[in-house]
This record gives structure tokens, sequence and C-alpha cells, in this order.
């Protein structure tokens, strides 16, 4: 995942996801979490890093909503979604 900004280039690795169920509303989940990210002063590697977590774990939900096991995992590992 790269990301540009006034500051350069920002990439964090990404996992590649083998069977996704359903890829709506991935975008839109990144988009949130991002925002979320940096609205709490999170810096440009943890705002990629936390969405795209956020938009992988989508991917294995149907539809636009996240499971509620699948959102405790994020609140644990990102307390900014808690």
């Amino acid at each position: 995942v790269r990301c540009w900004s006034a500051e350069g280039k920002t990439e964090i690795a990404a996992e590649a996801v083998d069977h996704p169920l359903d890829d709506t509303g991935a975008g839109d989940t990144f988009a949130g979490a991002f925002l979320a990210a940096k609205l709490r002063g999170l810096g440009l590697a943890e705002c990629l890093e936390t969405a795209n977590l956020a938009a992988r774990a989508s991917l294995f939900a149907p539809g636009t909503r996240l499971e509620a096991d699948s959102f405790d995992a994020l609140k644990k590992r990102f307390p900014l979604f808690a």
C-alpha cells in the first residue's frame, strides 16, 4: 500500500487475500478507517496499516456489514475503534 504526501512516499506491506467473500464496501471501509486513524493523530504509516486491516476484514463479510467478531478483533488491535 502506497501513499504520497508532502513528506514523500509512505509504503506498508499488505498480505494477499486468497478467497475474499465480498469486496462490497472495502474501499469505503479503507477510507473511513484511514480518516478515523488520522483524526486521532496517528502517523501516516499507522493510518495505512489501520485502514488496510479494516478493509481486509471487510472482505470476509457479506455485503457492507462487518461481523461482530471481526470488529471486536479490530478494536483489540486498534483501540481507536473502541
